[in-house]
């Protein structure tokens, strides 16, 4: 019997100073069908990283990837996971590792929407503005129309439903969430609280595990009320995520600071994308809502042109109509 020559394996093919000769041979193992899914993710990622495109095809070559994914491809693979503020303020996309808890001792964090725990690595899962706030929490921002919930969002909902032991509230989430009959301040069995199918309120969101119902409270950390209940009269309007958090912000939002100046009204914000506005005079309201909703795309500083535009046009209303 003859000795059969061994064939080189195909990670010395690719180690292979020739990069012609392993061009040829990823391409006559691609053609032939003979390589298996172990090699054909081998060939891929060696594609990748050689600048060419698999078409998946047996009759087609490999062609050249187009410059950007081939940069966006070697900057995705070789970014490393730096300290815990070099990502914030920084545009991230799923799967990059902002976070790397081996190199952080004897400090606790707090995940927000966003990130997600590997073992040891913070990963992102979907794309935004990482952003922190003290003492210890990190998210990613970003604006969209679908709100996922997250533990300590202030939310706005409404009542869909009530049960025996809590109610169900529509808050713009995947799912319905749960509010507690108990779950206000001084909340005890004799004194439940009825709220009829439409109520608009204003709550917390305590709990949101993924695969369960959010759970909400209309109490603060301390289990006092606060801003927290219905809300009654005044006009609500949806948003997106991003132009929420925008009038949330520290310092105020400049489009709220400029119509707090003129105008006087009242202003419930949630994180789920829906705004209420409550005024003396209906046109306050007509006015406050629409600036609201025409700034998300505007700066600060058009922003406050804009209302002040609404003023000259439509006139000044008294503070306290």
């Amino acid at each position: 019997l003859t000795p059969k020559t061994k064939q080189p394996s195909l990670l010395q093919t690719q180690l292979s100073p020739d990069r012609g000769q392993t061009r040829k041979r990823l391409k006559q193992d691609r053609e032939s069908g003979n390589a298996s899914q172990q090699q054909q993710q081998t060939i891929s990622r060696f594609c990748l990283k050689t600048g060419l495109q698999c078409s998946g095809s047996k009759t087609r070559s490999c062609s050249p990837l187009p410059i950007h994914f081939f940069h966006y491809y070697h900057t995705m693979e070789d970014k490393p996971s730096g300290s815990p503020t070099s990502f914030v303020n920084q545009k991230v996309v799923p799967g990059d590792v902002v976070l790397n808890l081996s190199t952080m001792e004897n400090l606790t964090i707090k995940l927000g929407g966003g990130l997600r725990q590997d073992l040891d690595t913070i990963s992102v899962t979907k794309a935004g503005k990482l952003r922190f706030s003290k003492p210890n929490k990190f998210w990613v921002e970003s604006s969209q129309k679908r709100y996922v919930p997250c533990a300590e969002d202030h939310v706005l909902g409404i009542v869909v439903d009530s049960k025996a032991d809590n109610f169900l509230v529509d808050i713009k989430g995947p799912v319905l969430a749960f509010l507690p009959v108990l779950a206000f301040e001084g909340g005890t069995r004799r004194n439940i609280p009825k709220f009829e199918v439409g109520t608009l309120i204003y709550a917390r969101v305590v709990k949101a595990n993924p695969g369960m119902n959010p759970e909400l409270a209309c109490t603060d950390a301390i289990g006092k009320a606060a801003e927290f209940g219905p809300l009654k009269d005044g006009y609500m309007f949806e948003c997106s995520t991003g132009l929420s958090r925008m009038l949330l912000s520290s310092p105020p939002c400049p489009v709220l600071e400029a119509l707090g100046k003129k105008y006087s009204f009242e202003i419930a914000v949630g994180l789920n994308g829906r705004v209420w506005v409550n005024a003396a005079a209906p046109s306050t309201v007509i006015i406050v809502a629409n600036v609201i909703m025409n700034s998300e795309s505007l700066s600060a500083v058009q922003q406050k042109i804009m209302v002040e535009k609404l003023i000259q046009k439509f006139g000044l209303l008294s503070k306290y109509d």
